[in-house]
């Protein structure tokens, strides 16, 4: 897999055998990534197993019979996590805790193995984004709209801006831009709705357009998000709309934290998804 593909691949690898993970599934890349960054001198055979430990405690806990009252899917995941660090860190330590950052790089105390809060919305984000755009793509692939897809894929997978895009296919910048648009449009809406369903509330389209529009609204005008916000038609629209601003913020400053190809690759990503169209 090469480092793009994680925007447009679902590991079929640990789904093969359980349909019921499709609602985990895109959580395995954010984990594993998440856990080269907090546990760096662990193995990462090791890692891929913590991470594969991980689903699987997601699944036998939060899927059969997950209720949104308890709480967003990252309360488990942070939960999780938080549960199998500390078993490794057990499991190699044993009383020898005081070695625990050469053994498997992490802090010596409980408390520092514990997840941030915004480390676990930056996951969150990034696992309800794969999800999106997965299905923005499939969906269109099998539509046959491939020059919506194609566009879509050179902005976010090549980093190809609006100009080299209309160059590289012979397009007019205006339809460049259009199609663009549509394809955030429609990720962000597919995000949102997500993201209403899970919390039980109205998904009409709605909700989930006025969601979208606080969210693009928020990140154009961050001064009058507040405000914006409280001026919302539908309670549920607002909620979501401020907590997917939230993840954003958290998941740029977590992404720059991981100083890798894949974390700049992300915040690319999240730069093409969520921020004002280019203006030259």
């Amino acid at each position: 897999m090469s480092r793009s593909d994680f925007w447009f691949t679902t590991l079929s690898g640990v789904t093969a055998s359980r349909p019921d993970w499709a609602e985990i599934a895109h959580y395995l890349e954010p984990v594993r990534r998440y856990l080269t960054l907090r546990a760096p001198r662990l193995p990462e055979a090791d890692r891929d197993d913590l991470a594969q430990e991980v689903l699987v405690a997601m699944a036998e806990r939060l899927v059969a019979g997950y209720d949104v009252r308890r709480g967003r899917f990252r309360a488990f995941l942070k939960g999780a996590i938080d549960h199998k660090l500390a078993d490794l860190y057990r499991r190699r330590l044993g009383p020898r805790r005081e070695s625990s950052l050469d053994a498997v790089g992490v802090e010596p105390t409980d408390e520092a193995l514990a997840m941030p809060e915004a480390d676990a919305l930056a996951i969150d984000l990034e696992a309800e984004l794969l999800r999106a755009i997965r299905a923005f793509h499939d969906r269109h692939a099998q539509e046959g709209e491939l020059e919506l897809v194609y566009c879509f894929g050179d902005r976010l997978v090549k980093g190809l801006s609006e100009a080299e895009i209309a160059a590289a296919e012979g397009w007019s910048r205006d339809r460049v831009k259009r199609l663009l648009a549509r394809a955030r449009g429609e990720v962000l809406r597919e995000l949102v709705g997500n993201l209403l369903a899970r919390d039980g509330a109205a998904t009409d389209d709605g909700v989930a357009a006025e969601a979208a529009e606080l969210v693009r609204a928020g990140l154009r005008r961050p001064r009058d998000r507040a405000r914006l916000l409280e001026a919302a038609k539908r309670p549920p629209a607002a909620t979501v709309a401020e907590e997917l601003g939230d993840a954003i913020a958290a998941a740029r400053a977590h992404f720059v934290g991981l100083q890798t190809e894949a974390g700049h690759e992300l915040l690319r990503g999240l730069t093409c998804i969520f921020d004002e169209d280019e203006r030259s």
